[in-house]
């Protein structure tokens, strides 16, 4: 809707006239009237036109707003989104890592508990040998003592026996050559034994 001035109208369709100085200042007032009286209309055209859009401005500038609002509110729930997932995500990453540091300790703690083990098994192994060594030795050197004690029991005995023997053949003659005797076997015992 093209709005055109009235006095346009009428400058184009009329030639132009000469008028006297009265009518002019007739003219002039009429003029001013009529030009009042179209700005009025012309105002009012704009102020219905107005009217009759202000429902569908509103309803556009509205749905403008609105969708402004849900792409800054999509925006951010997808900001926060992000967020959320990030956090679940580290969350996830931070678990496995305790879980690895977890798992580490115990094996370094099974392999530390396994280590004492064998060497503590080795130590009491090796404590056993020593002893069992060492009972071993003290056991042959009694048996080598008790044989030597024994065979010199046995050689005393047996000699004891010949020379009473002896002396009964004999009778009462040299019971100091007795005494002598078993002295010198005494000494050899002695000697034996250390």
């Amino acid at each position: 809707h093209v709005y055109h001035h009235p006095t346009q109208l009428k400058k184009e369709n009329s030639p132009p006239k000469y008028m006297e100085e009265e009518d002019w200042y007739e003219t002039g007032d009429n003029k001013k009237a009529k030009k009042r009286k179209e700005m009025s209309a012309y105002m009012e055209q704009l102020n219905q036109d107005f009217l009759q859009n202000i429902e569908g401005l509103y309803v556009s500038k509205l749905n403008a707003i609105n969708k402004e609002l849900k792409e800054a509110h999509q925006d951010g729930l997808r900001d926060l989104e992000l967020m959320r997932q990030k956090m679940i995500d580290d969350g996830q990453l931070f678990r496995e890592y305790q879980k690895q540091v977890t798992d580490n300790q115990f094996r370094l703690e099974i392999y530390q508990a396994e280590e004492e083990y064998t060497a503590e098994t080795q130590e009491i192994r090796e404590k056993l040998f020593t002893v069992l060594e060492e009972k071993r030795r003290k056991l042959k050197e009694d048996k080598d003592n008790c044989d030597l004690a024994y065979g010199i029991d046995l050689v005393m005995d047996t000699q004891a026996r010949l020379h009473k023997r002896n002396l009964r053949k004999r009778g009462p003659e040299n019971t100091d050559s007795k005494a002598n005797k078993k002295k010198h076997l005494n000494d050899i015992l002695f000697i034996m034994t250390v």
